[in-house]
């Protein structure tokens, strides 16, 4: 998901990286929480920048199965290593 913040020059300049990532946070928990049921990855996928909500967003079984394919496929773990989710 991309996020576009409009709040009309109430925010100065300086403090928009900190405001938009808790703007970032807040989306996010409410998009992925239970309570409406969203999906962490749709159709496109995770990339590389909605990677570290993989853990706290992601179903824990889903999350197993995954590593496991990979771990079959991939058992050298050198085809896109840590792109989607650390291999523990």
């Amino acid at each position: 998901m991309d996020t576009v913040a409009s709040l009309n020059g109430t925010i100065p300049d300086d403090q928009w990286p900190g405001k938009l990532s808790q703007i970032h946070h807040d989306i996010f928990d409410y998009i992925y929480s239970n309570e409406i049921g969203g999906n962490l990855s749709g159709e496109h996928g995770i990339g590389c920048k909605k990677r570290y909500l993989m853990d706290q967003y992601a179903d824990p079984v889903e999350l197993d199965m995954m590593r496991s394919t990979k771990k079959a496929l991939d058992p050298n773990l050198i085809l896109n290593p840590e792109k989607i989710f650390s291999i523990e």
